[in-house]
């Protein structure tokens, strides 16, 4: 049952919302009717209104009871009383109500919002889903992934005030990324829905999750298509949609249209013409599957002979289970499609990782302090959601709070920014591991190389002298607790994956910086014994390598036959015996000794932690 909030300025503002709230149902216990949060900035104006904000953000958290875990995305809605669309930038000396509500919207990202009276510029603000008539008109909408674009219309004013900041002849100021596209990922289950749509949204897209055929119907349905409202670059969409609302007559496993026995049509194109063909705008259209047939065995091949015919873009068939959020991108061919911006996988227009901005930007370093403010209070949203969280809608909730960080701040706050990348990475692989329906293997190549390029970008605002190792000092503990994430969750393979960069690097960060041999050579033999740590086959091949080495090395230094010298060499290597033959001998042995211990010692340890894992 969704829990109502009322947001307002005075008594008789709150008075009406209550009464909307009870036409709403909202009355049915006193866990569903919290108490009106009336508020009036003007007699709060300290710190410009930042005193105000933290009181509003503390109401909210209590009275939506957010930290308690209860609350799902779609559980709250706030009835705000009223709004002006052109004033809600987040950046603001006035701390105004406009100003305050903005930054309500950036810090809730899980909350619906819906306002009583909007006045003044509406043209392109998302009024139609955040009116208090929507709540009747047409299905709610998932607010975690912006499906609206109401933060995104926050994004846009936020970033008009910060150009306004700018003086004549300063450099360009770098604002918040903007997301310019929309997708849609759709499933009746809701962890696949909201893992493919997560994805979607941090390569950034804007994202309707459907997970109700009312709402798929309100979408894509023949209403929509008359007014032709859809507009999704992006679609990823399950094959046999079994929506608990969809009436047993409406078929959807079949994209195209076609005729039952009793002469009535259905299909996917027929009850939701926006995803025909002839209306489908999309430029790409993935369908998720299983591959499991049934009775059915000529629905895949149909399926898969209409998205070819695809008009615009392109469309495919993927399988069931795809190796996480990245394994998803790869393997949908968007990492290719979408290559031109700063990350590869990037929708059109969104810029991640930040830009360096140089010493003579206008506003130098550190980000504008109402979004650091934001994207603080973020930031202990999602640390605190850390110590709780244990399902899959709960990592990506937390994900989300940390992406909406990160970009806010834009790396120009680097710390903070470093901390919000770290727990983005870190909720990611927790639903990654979390999720049953993802592939019990999956790739950290792509993680690993977006990780490298976002901690390089965000390290830029650091001083050049402490650049590099700030660089690795950041790599390295988001690997530390990416390496606990998999070990918590059994995932092996991937935590010796990770443990083998971040020797890599710690190695690397403690290089010696005197000349002193000693030293050189005990750094140079870690770095070999970790190096050869990195791979089973790495590990036998070069102990092959040495001991054939060492039998060619004794039998040119010997008039010996080949099973003599093999035999003496192999009470060397592997026995770490002594030879007093000859001279040439006497070396070999004790380096025999010295490198076969060591090799056997490092292929003894790497079985052993294989052996010894649970």
């Amino acid at each position: 049952m969704p829990r109502y909030l009322i947001l307002c300025q005075c008594a008789i503002t709150a008075e009406s919302l209550k009464a909307w709230r009870m036409l709403l149902g909202g009355n049915y216990g006193p866990e569903q009717i919290p108490d009106p949060i009336v508020f009036d900035p003007r007699f709060c104006p300290q710190e410009s209104g930042a005193l105000a904000y933290r009181i509003l953000v503390q109401r909210i958290e209590s009275s939506a009871d957010l930290n308690s875990g209860s609350s799902t995305p779609r559980d709250v809605v706030v009835l705000v009383d009223g709004i002006r669309p052109r004033a809600l930038s987040a950046i603001s000396d006035r701390g105004d109500w406009d100003h305050l509500v903005a930054m309500l919207v950036l810090t809730f990202p899980e909350i619906s919002w819906v306002f009583g009276a909007v006045l003044g510029e509406v043209d392109g603000f998302p009024i139609d889903d955040h009116s208090l008539s929507s709540l009747f008109a047409r299905p709610r909408r998932e607010p975690l992934l912006d499906s609206t674009g109401l933060r995104e219309w926050v994004k846009h004013k936020t970033n008009d005030a910060i150009l306004l900041l700018t003086k004549p002849g300063d450099p360009p100021v770098l604002g918040v990324p903007a997301r310019k596209n929309r997708a849609a990922s759709i499933d009746e289950e809701t962890d696949y829905a909201f893992m493919h749509g997560y994805a979607a949204f941090r390569y950034g897209f804007m994202v309707e999750v459907v997970t109700s055929w009312s709402l798929m119907e309100n979408l894509f349905g023949k209403e929509a298509a008359e007014k032709e409202e859809a507009g999704y670059s992006l679609i990823i969409e399950d094959m046999r949609l079994k929506f608990h609302d969809k009436p047993e007559a409406v078929h959807l496993s079949r994209l195209k249209t076609w005729r039952l026995s009793d002469g009535k049509t259905t299909g996917r194109s027929h009850h939701c013409p926006l995803l025909n063909d002839d209306l489908d705008a999309s430029r790409w259209r993935f369908l998720i599957t299983t591959g499991q047939l049934g009775a059915d065995q000529d629905l895949m091949r149909d399926n898969e002979e209409y998205l070819d015919r695809k008009i615009i873009g392109r469309g495919a068939i993927l399988y069931k289970p795809l190796g996480g959020i990245s394994d998803l991108w790869e393997k949908s061919g968007l990492t290719e499609d979408l290559a031109d911006g700063a990350r590869p996988g990037n929708a059109s227009g969104f810029v991640w990782p930040p830009l360096f901005q140089d010493e003579g930007s206008a506003d130098g370093h550190g980000s504008p302090g109402k979004l650091a403010l934001v994207a603080t209070t973020l930031l202990q949203r999602a640390g605190a959601l850390r110590e709780t969280a244990n399902t899959v809608m709960e990592f990506i909730r937390g994900a989300v709070l940390a992406v909406e960080s990160t970009e806010l701040l834009g790396g120009k706050t680097p710390t903070l920014t470093l901390v919000g990348l770290s727990l983005k990475h870190e909720f990611e692989v927790k639903a990654e591991c979390a999720f049953v329906g993802v592939g019990y293997h999956f790739g950290l190549r792509r993680r690993l190389e977006e990780l490298g390029a976002e901690v390089a970008a965000i390290t830029r605002w650091f001083h050049e002298g402490i650049r590099k190792k700030a660089a690795g000092d950041a790599k390295a503990s988001i690997l530390n607790r990416l390496i606990l994430a998999f070990r918590e969750a059994g995932k092996m393979e991937e935590e010796e994956e990770c443990l083998v960069v971040l020797r890599r690097l710690n190695r690397k960060m403690s290089a010696p910086a005197s000349l002193n041999p000693l030293r050189w050579l005990t750094h140079a033999t870690l770095s070999y014994g970790e190096w050869l740590l990195a791979s089973f086959s790495r590990i036998v091949l070069l102990t092959i390598f040495w001991f054939v080495a060492l039998i060619g090395a004794a039998w040119l230094s010997a008039n010996c036959t080949w099973v003599v010298v093999a035999s003496e060499v192999g009470t060397w290597f592997f026995g770490g015996s002594m030879s007093s033959r000859s001279v040439p001998w006497m070396v070999l042995s004790w380096l025999g000794a010295v490198v076969g211990v060591f090799h056997l010692g490092v292929l003894i340890s790497y079985l052993y932690s294989l052996i010894a894992r649970k």
